[in-house]
């Protein structure tokens, strides 16, 4: 479906343009709501931003390459997260007697992380969002399952599956990861990255302990004390003789 969006977009422009944008714009919301949190710059011109920074990307998407969305969320949240830096470094240099270190690369913050993990493929930006909200903001799940319409237990689960994903994807990144980037160790020691503990094994009943198994008797067994029915035993004891009067 979004091949299709960009690409009639692209040829026509206007109202597709403005249909991209609106089948988006759940995404979008979720970019704007959390870098306004701890944006000290217009909200508005926030997302204006986050809005060009979608705009530019459904322009030069790839098509052919899988889970468009993805990217242009990605697209769209870098761009409002340059706004978040830019804003943050003005008020810095701005305060008296101090004067700030340039701003850190983005790829340093931890809602940076989850937006790599959905560029990859991992997560879906909704799943990011959950991860992000109830995780690293500290919202509870109960109200996240409110403003999605979801019942607790059905985000509980998705945000478990959605972290064992992520859980996997960090694990075989942390090789290659920037020692500097401490974030990324953050988010995941946040979603509690390890496996879930291993169910002991269940052993056959003989081998519980090493005690002979108990006899069992068997009617066909010649060693058992038991004959088939009608069957003359094979020995049988003298009779007994009653004493003389």
């Amino acid at each position: 479906m979004w091949a299709y969006l960009v690409m009639r977009s692209r040829a026509e422009r206007a109202s597709w343009t403005v249909a991209a944008v609106g089948m988006a714009l759940p995404a979008l919301t979720s970019v704007a709501g959390r870098l306004t949190r701890r944006c000290p710059a217009d909200p508005a011109d926030l997302r204006a931003e986050i809005l060009r920074g979608f705009l530019d990307a459904l322009a030069r998407v790839d098509v052919s390459r899988p889970r468009i969305l993805a990217r242009l969320w990605w697209a769209a949240y870098r761009a409002g997260y340059a706004v978040v830096t830019d804003a943050l470094a003005e008020k810095s240099r701005s305060a008296d007697g101090f004067w700030s270190q340039p701003p850190h690369p983005p790829w340093g913050h931890p809602d940076i992380v989850l937006a790599r993990a959905v560029a990859d493929g991992v997560l879906t930006a909704t799943e990011a969002d959950l991860i992000g909200m109830t995780r690293l903001e500290s919202v509870p799940i109960s109200q996240w399952a409110a403003d999605h319409d979801s019942s607790d237990w059905a985000v509980y689960k998705a945000r478990r599956r959605a972290e064992l994903r992520l859980a996997a994807y960090l694990r075989d990144g942390m090789t290659d990861t920037d020692p500097a980037d401490v974030m990324t160790a953050r988010v995941a020691t946040t979603v509690a990255l390890t496996r879930p503990p291993q169910s002991p094994l269940v052993t056959a009943p003989d081998s519980v302990s090493g005690e002979e198994p108990a006899p069992t008797v068997s009617k066909t067994d010649p060693d058992c004390g038991l004959q088939i029915c009608g069957e003359t035993p094979r020995t049988t004891t003298a009779p007994e003789v009653r004493p003389c009067a």
